[in-house]
């Protein structure tokens, strides 16, 4: 999801917006120590958000 609102003139715009992103759970690492197993991991599921203001400025 990427919504965005912005006023812009020639040279210059000023916004908000919104970011957002989902990763699911990695898959399962098996970790050894030793020659023998010790764990499964797994990087956990990951839900981002970021909402802000934007300048921007055009050069000619």
């Amino acid at each position: 999801m990427r919504p965005q609102i912005s006023y812009e003139t020639y040279d210059w715009s000023v916004g908000i917006f919104v970011r957002e992103w989902r990763i699911g759970a990695s898959d399962l690492a098996h970790q050894v120590l030793a020659g023998a197993p010790a764990a499964l991991i797994e990087e956990p599921v990951n839900t981002t958000r970021e909402v802000g203001v934007q300048f921007r400025l055009r050069f000619s």
